[in-house]
């Protein structure tokens, strides 16, 4: 499949996480767990359903977000936070439906996102 292979996740100091994305809106995308990064695959199970990265994250760790699924997957900061530099309830989209992205908060509230996507 596409994503990251498991054995290159566990060389990366985590194991894949599988998240389906649900909801259309920050306030109802699915949250990702965990404060010190990881590896997430994500599907959308339909077009704008997102995931919303944990508030609790420690700065500088990556969350490197596959995007596995037939649709593209909506990224949301929590609430108070920026994505590259855009509010936190507009989210960003991947471009495809498959794709990789690198995120990570380089100091407290602020995200930032590399890789292929849109603000939504």
């Amino acid at each position: 499949g596409y994503g990251t292979p498991s054995h290159q996740a566990t060389l990366l100091g985590d194991d894949t996480s599988v998240v389906t994305a649900a909801g259309t809106t920050q306030a109802t995308a699915t949250a990702l767990r965990g404060d010190d990064g990881g590896v997430y695959e994500i599907t959308a199970a339909s077009s704008q359903t997102g995931v919303i990265l944990p508030s609790t994250a420690l700065l500088n760790c990556q969350f490197v977000l596959a995007s596995v699924g037939g649709t593209a997957a909506k990224i949301y900061a929590p609430v108070g936070h920026t994505l590259n530099t855009v509010a936190s309830s507009t989210g960003v989209v991947f471009q495809a439906a498959t794709g990789v992205v690198i995120a990570l908060q380089n100091r407290p509230r602020f995200w930032w996102i590399t890789g292929t996507t849109t603000v939504a």
